[in-house]
């Protein structure tokens, strides 16, 4: 039966022996050295290996002569395949550099990023036991803006910073296309910036929604919280419809006539 080419070249790839072997050579002169009781090793690539009365050394198979390289089992085509493995191996070593080269940049370009957005500049350099509370809050925060994971968890992040960092943050935040949950007893912060609110008492979940959620004062009352000062100044200035309700001070500046 005759076989395809394709299938022969691949049976005959897989049939290649291992090329190993050692020849031990009197005197084995090599350019302008000279090594005596020489004792030369190949176990394959394009240098061997030799032993000599002074010690060892790595040379390349080129360099052997014919009947050298004969007897180590080398052939024209050792060399040859052996070459191409060594340029292939070059290739994807020079590959990988330029793709972790391109990998530290955008990590830099990120982590430019998070500093900025955190108003960190002026202490990019500086030791972080030399910061205060609310600055070490802010790199905790810029560290994990920088991560740019699918989904970002924040504990707390509004706690030590001062409203102009708060602010900074809350922009910030709003520019990331990520699901960001963020775990928080601020309630004017999370009145204003959330779409979903889940509340919980002693570990378990009693309300799970949106901002109407505010509206439920049995659930406000057990779970310690308060409405927030906009929803409040609302319902004492005598406005009933809470959908109407602004969520942050812009809103109420803007829609104010529409409230009446």
């Amino acid at each position: 039966m005759t076989k395809d080419l394709f299938s022969v070249l691949i049976a005959s790839c897989l049939a290649l022996p291992a090329i190993a072997g050692n020849v031990t050579i009197p005197t084995l002169t090599i350019g302008n050295d000279t090594y005596k009781n020489a004792t030369v090793s190949y176990k394959g690539g394009l240098t061997a290996k030799i032993s000599h009365d002074e010690g060892t050394k790595s040379i390349p198979i080129s360099k052997l002569a014919p009947e050298h390289q004969a007897a180590l089992g080398i052939t024209p085509e050792t060399i040859s395949r052996e070459t191409a493995k060594m340029e292939a191996l070059k290739e994807k070593a020079l590959e990988k550099k330029k793709k972790q080269a391109a990998e530290k940049e955008q990590t830099k370009e990120k982590i430019d990023y998070a500093i900025l957005a955190m108003n960190l500049e002026e202490m990019r350099n500086r030791p972080t036991y030399y910061l205060s509370g609310g600055e070490k809050k802010r790199v905790t925060i810029a560290d994990i803006i920088a991560l740019e994971t699918e989904i970002i968890f924040f504990d707390e992040p509004t706690a030590s910073l001062d409203p102009a960092n708060i602010e900074k943050f809350k922009n910030t935040i709003n520019k990331l296309d990520k699901t960001i949950v963020i775990s928080t007893h601020d309630i004017d912060f999370a009145y204003e910036w959330a779409d979903r609110f889940i509340i919980f008492n002693n570990g378990n979940i009693i309300a799970d929604g949106d901002y109407a959620i505010f509206e439920k004062n049995d659930i406000i009352e057990k779970a310690n919280l308060r409405k927030p000062i906009l929803w409040q100044t609302m319902e004492v200035m005598g406005y009933k419809d809470y959908s109407k309700y602004p969520r942050s001070i812009e809103e109420l500046k803007k829609n104010y006539g529409e409230l009446k």
